[in-house]
């Protein structure tokens, strides 16, 4: 059995310090964004055996439809996982059964959902429920040469093509400018299918605000031509052991200039001159596939207190999903008929 107790969102900041932090979605900078962009009741908790702290569950707390869910993290917050900083060894599903109950007696919620990227599916007890999201895992640990080695044939001709095809990559500040121009392109990604993002630029306005305080955890990149006309943009995040390729956008008109091959090795290259060893390059794209990543299943394990709200919250989802692609397909048509 776990004692537990509740901490200031502060003690990160600790751990951060004494170089026990985790990823970059469970500092103290992402937790106060997502306090200020999806106004969350930031959740930091203390798991202890015999006095001895074994592990923080970091998390925050949202309100749906009035009920009160703890997510770790939650879907709309930008973030792939969350979970535990290990101090020390930690029996997983005990772990995962005390923060359910604290969040159920203690913090009155009715719905826990948790996604660690460290807690494999074949450790979760059979009480235990999940779902499992497949990630896709590049070893960056290796020498630049034997990494690109790794790629499939078409990957490696494409990242070494980039630099003949006239266009170039810039390292520029992860600022307002930026997301204006990475915003500007992830609209035309999303109309190519006939949707519109899922997230708005006054996040990445939150984003960006939040980081200028640790540029050092941020990366933001862009091709550009000889004229420096920006074509293509990609964001991400590194720290701890784990670096996050976690937005990219480009204008169509400029794929042969093959773009976003560029900004993905220059994404490799400078988390592996940071020593980030893993990177996480969050969600399944098929494209992603040249770059011969590691395919990985990681759970998202959920606690209801009453049954059934795990079924009103994917019929919730499924039906906003399904509003999306009519509002898309609706908007592509117009826009035809007006052309």
């Amino acid at each position: 059995m776990y004692e537990i107790e509740r901490l200031a969102p502060e003690v990160l900041l600790e751990l951060e310090k004494a170089g026990q932090g985790k990823t970059v979605f469970t500092t103290y900078t992402w937790l106060k964004f997502l306090e200020k962009n999806q106004r969350v009741e930031p959740v930091v908790l203390a798991l202890s055996q015999e006095g001895r702290r074994s592990a923080v569950f970091v998390g925050a707390i949202v309100k749906k439809a009035d009920i009160r869910i703890l997510g770790s993290p939650f879907e709309g917050w930008l973030t792939p996982d969350m979970g535990f900083v290990r101090l020390g060894k930690i029996d997983v599903n005990e772990a995962l059964r005390t923060v359910a109950r604290y969040a159920f007696r203690e913090l009155k919620c009715w719905f826990v959902q948790i996604c660690d990227k460290s807690i494999r599916p074949q450790e979760l007890e059979r009480d235990i429920r999940y779902s499992t999201a497949p990630m896709l895992f590049l070893d960056a640990s290796p020498e630049e040469e034997s990494i690109l080695q790794r790629f499939t044939k078409n990957g490696r001709r494409d990242v070494r093509a980039f630099d003949r095809k006239g266009a170039h990559i810039v390292k520029v500040p992860f600022d307002r400018a930026f997301a204006e121009r990475y915003y500007a392109q992830l609209i035309d990604v999303f109309d190519k299918q006939g949707l519109k993002p899922f997230y708005s630029l006054e996040k990445m306005y939150d984003l960006v605000d939040a980081f200028r305080g640790c540029p050092e955890r941020v990366l933001a990149l862009e091709a550009r031509l000889e004229d420096e006309t920006c074509i293509a943009t990609v964001f991400s995040f590194g720290y701890g052991q784990w670096g996050y390729y976690m937005g990219a956008a480009s204008f169509r008109e400029y794929q042969k200039h093959l773009p976003n091959e560029g900004l993905f090795w220059a994404f490799v290259r400078h988390w592996n001159g940071k020593h980030v060893p893993s990177l996480d390059l969050v969600g399944y794209r098929k494209y992603k596939m040249k770059y011969a990543p590691e395919l990985i299943e990681v759970p998202t394990i959920i606690f209801e207190r009453v049954p059934g709200l795990l079924f009103m919250k994917n019929t919730a989802r499924a039906a906003v999903t399904q509003l999306r692609k009519i509002k898309g397909r609706l908007t592509a048509k117009r826009t035809k008929e007006e052309e």
